[in-house]
């Protein structure tokens, strides 16, 4: 299996994540890696937990990204 930041793939080029067909909790700051694994719901921990999108994430991370 080949690993990277943004990439996991079987030796067929599968990606793991297309390939797992269960459920999976991913926490992360990295925007562009929880998007290129396909998250299909977005929840958001600040004062409260509340599903959020992944625009409404874009904001608040970039933000904190720049200083």
């Amino acid at each position: 299996m080949t690993c990277s930041a943004l990439s996991f793939q079987w030796p067929d080029g599968t990606s793991v994540f297309d390939a797992y067909q269960g459920a999976l909790v991913i926490a992360g700051h990295d925007l562009s890696f929880l998007e290129s694994v396909g998250i299909t719901r977005w929840l958001l921990l600040g004062d409260e937990l509340q599903e959020t999108t992944a625009e409404e994430v874009r904001d608040p991370l970039e933000a904190s990204e720049a200083g």
